[in-house]
């Protein structure tokens, strides 16, 4: 049912995108983004309404297709030559599970986070009509994802044993790579 919210959340976010394209000027672009990830590709679109401000939204799978990581953002460019500089400010929210089995033991982890990012980006252009668009952002990201992490084994009786650890992870440094194709 979240995951269901989510995914709607996200389209009505898209389609105000389009929307507001329209109202762009003459260097407006409109298009589709795919962009690798550390779980999972993402898929979203980015739209500049003018020629210097700009929104995405994001949303990536991770390979089992159980997690997601849903990113909106808002740039401002600040020159615009034969590459865009530009400013970013994001607001993510990400899950995580899964498992693993090793000689017996058998682990499961969950956990997720809200992450807020801000930072700096290029994009370069190219292409006939400039419309095949590569980006790279780096910037620090602020956010701890909280996780648990259950452990499942048998000991030397026979007898199953179960230890559960609750933690946090955060990782300061954003990065994100995309190719857009605007149309």
């Amino acid at each position: 049912m979240r995951k269901k919210v989510i995914l709607s959340v996200c389209l009505a976010g898209l389609l105000c995108c389009f929307s507001f394209s329209g109202m762009a000027k003459d260097k407006a672009k409109t298009g589709l983004v795919a962009s690798p990830g550390f779980w999972g590709p993402a898929i979203g679109l980015r739209s500049w309404l003018t020629p210097v401000f700009g929104v995405e939204g994001r949303v990536g799978l991770n390979w089992g297709f159980s997690d997601y990581d849903i990113k909106g953002k808002v740039m401002y460019a600040f020159k615009t030559t034969t590459i865009r500089w530009y400013g970013v400010g994001a607001l993510g929210r990400m899950t995580m599970s899964g498992d693993i089995s090793v000689f017996g033991m058998t682990s499961t982890w969950e956990g997720s986070t809200t992450t807020i990012a801000i930072g700096i980006g290029g994009e370069k252009l190219y292409g006939i009509q400039k419309n095949h668009g590569l980006s790279l952002e780096v910037g620090y990201q602020m956010g701890k994802i909280k996780y648990d992490f259950k452990t499942t084994y048998k000991d030397f009786w026979g007898n199953t044993q179960t230890t559960t650890t609750k933690g946090e992870y955060s990782s300061p440094i954003y990065l994100a790579a995309g190719y857009a194709f605007y149309f």
